[in-house]
């Protein structure tokens, strides 16, 4: 499943809605996805395509797990900060910074 979820103080939903389904172009079965509206972000799921689906592991939560928490020493940087509350709301710690 691709997943791509759009959060930030102030965005209009058209906009969330846009960039999270800009995010999933290229990927996937777009015959196969959801469109949800969270309480803190926009979500677009997408099936794989049977090609990708070859190509991976069987499926697994990462949310609290070690390999999370280096995902995101790899990449917060990269993040802007107005979604990091919610990144690590998902490993589990509060605050706003590494």
């Amino acid at each position: 499943m691709w997943h791509a979820s759009v959060s930030g103080p102030g965005l209009p939903d058209r906009i969330t809605r846009r960039l999270a389904s800009k995010a999933l172009r290229g990927v996937g079965d777009p015959r196969h996805e959801w469109h949800e509206t969270g309480h803190v972000a926009y979500h677009v799921r997408r099936r794989l395509t049977e090609r990708e689906a070859a190509h991976v592991s069987p499926v697994a939560d990462l949310r609290g797990t070690l390999e999370a928490r280096a995902r995101w020493a790899a990449l917060h940087a990269e993040l802007p900060p107005a979604v990091w509350r919610v990144a690590l709301e998902e490993l589990g710690e509060k605050g706003g910074s590494t």
